[in-house]
């Protein structure tokens, strides 16, 4: 390819691959230039390729073969046909053509033979294939997410050919009972509109009956067999709705439901002792005394709960195994923890978004559990404060290292509507810091950069591409930064004498976007 043809194609390559279309071995042609005109070199350069590729066999190959197949016959009377036979013998495309002869044979015997084949593709590669096939059911949540519209098709055509082992139901449907899931997320606003599940009334809103509901959506396999389970948007169900579950659902592991009273609480902890995870929103915490039954619990998520006093967290000092506390929108937690005696042994991290600890708090929090290694405070009294001499890593807004430590964190989250705000109140503080900040300690270039890619990616998955001129603002200040001074043309002969490594791609990567959208940098 010429020096144009790597100018025209070198900027989709970068924005794709990644890679510098200048640095790969690259066969192509530019048959148009930017005016619409044909480029003569570029076409007949294709006609002379073709002309080689038909004629190069035959002079260097088929030629000189032939003089050696004739020395046999110098002193006989040569045979036509027998010239003939030689000639494709020696002809060195007759072995393609045989070949492609053979598998359009075999292509035809095989379609004949296993016309009725049925192709399964195996957990977990079924659950991302299927994730991507239906990405476009909702922006906001990007994961699998089945409507009515769509039920019939996606149990005929897919549920057969796909080993689901996660699903998100929203509706009465025959295509999970298809699959043998061990994870499943229940939203059961749907469900409202079928009075064969409703079995009452409770404040003048309906009771859904959980128990028909998980029979009308899972097969028996998958109900004695289920692992995770999730219900979202619904408002009562049976009192012994716990109890039935459990019959329901025996192996269950992970358990996140929304709105408990206390007596809920308690059953779920008697009825499920083995629980890993134990994710309960918007519950009132007036007593966690059952928990402490959980032994092998690791995670607990209190989302937008209140705590109304020191004695309801006692019982959470009892859980040997827990890693995890996720308390995103919660009051009151911490005054309540710490006013308690006991210490975790062996929690890592704690998810605090949105709650109302302080910086005495968090800093009593760490000294008191040695063993955590993690703190997200986003959207709290702590959010921008530097937390420099703390073993323990806070993710906050304080500094450039603990900005990107906490954009990573949020890229790698799986909810989208809460990531995207938190992705772009990180990209805007580093870009403050950029511009403004004169030493940015604990800044790392290639980090810096990976985060910048990965960000890109995710507002171009869900369509936000608009938002990546904050990115290119954020490279621009990093360009200024790293190459003070420095044109363009002198950024560009700067990076093509250093050693060519991973790093150097992403520089190049950066210098290719701002230069495109900056077209008078470095003003």
């Amino acid at each position: 390819m010429d020096d144009y043809g790597i100018k025209y194609a070198e900027p989709d390559v970068m924005d794709s691959y990644g890679v510098m279309l200048s640095e790969q071995p690259v066969l192509g042609f530019v048959v148009y230039d930017n005016e619409g005109y044909v480029r003569p070199k570029n076409v007949s350069g294709m006609g002379i390729m073709a002309g080689l590729m038909i004629t190069s066999p035959t002079l260097t190959l088929f030629l000189p073969a032939m003089t050696l197949f004739f020395i046999p016959y110098l002193d006989l009377k040569i045979s036509f046909p027998g010239i003939i036979s030689n000639a494709f013998t020696g002809y060195p495309g007759i072995e393609c053509i045989i070949i492609i002869y053979m598998a359009s044979f075999y292509n035809t015997a095989l379609r004949s033979h296993y016309k009725s084949l049925d192709y399964t593709l195996e957990a977990p590669l079924s659950d991302k294939v299927f994730l991507q096939v239906m990405k476009f059911g909702s922006i906001c949540y990007p994961f699998v997410i089945i409507s009515i519209d769509l039920h019939r098709i996606i149990a005929k055509e897919i549920g057969l050919k796909l080993n689901l082992t996660r699903a998100f139901v929203t509706n009465p449907l025959e295509n999970p009972l298809l699959q043998d899931l061990r994870s499943v997320i229940l939203d059961l606003s749907g469900f409202y509109r079928g009075p064969e599940y409703k079995i009452g009334k409770r404040e003048g809103k309906d009771i859904l009956d959980i128990n028909r509901i998980l029979k009308t959506c899972l097969n028996e396999n998958s109900r004695q067999n289920l692992i995770h389970l999730q219900l979202r948007n619904y408002e009562f169900f049976a009192d012994n709705w716990i109890e039935e579950l459990k019959e329901t659902l025996p192996s269950l592991q992970s358990l996140k439901c929304e709105s408990i009273s206390k007596e809920e609480c308690a059953m779920i902890c008697r009825f499920y002792p083995n629980l890993v995870s134990l994710k309960i929103n918007e519950a009132k915490i007036e007593n966690l005394k059952e928990i402490s039954q959980l032994k092998n619990l690791q995670i607990l998520g209190m989302t937008y709960s209140s705590f109304e006093s020191s004695d309801a967290l006692k019982s959470l000092f009892d859980l040997p195994n827990l890693r995890l506390i996720k308390v995103t929108s919660s009051r009151n937690f911490f005054e309540r923890l710490l006013h308690c005696d006991g210490t975790f042994r062996n929690l890592r991290f704690i998810e605090c978004k949105e709650s109302d600890i302080t910086e005495t708090q968090l800093k009593e929090l760490v000294d008191r559990h040695p063993t955590l290694e993690c703190i997200a405070v986003l959207e709290t009294p702590c959010e921008i404060i530097n937390f420099p001499n703390l073993q323990t890593k806070v993710l906050n807004l304080g500094n450039i290292k603990s900005t990107m430590d906490t954009l990573y964190y949020i890229l790698h989250q799986t909810d989208w509507f809460s990531r995207s705000y938190d992705v772009n109140k990180c990209i805007q503080k580093i870009e403050q810091l950029l511009e403004h900040a004169v030493i940015l300690k604990g800044f790392e270039e290639e980090e810096f950069l990976n985060l910048m890619m990965e960000s890109v990616n995710f507002y171009q998955s869900y369509m936000k591409s608009e938002e990546t001129s904050k990115i290119r603002k954020c490279l621009f200040l990093f360009l200024k930064r790293s190459f003070r001074g420095k044109s363009k043309e002198d950024i560009l002969k700067s990076l093509d004498i250093q050693p060519k490594t991973s790093l150097l791609t992403k520089r190049r990567w950066a210098a290719q976007t701002v230069f495109e959208y900056y077209k008078d940098y470095p003003n």
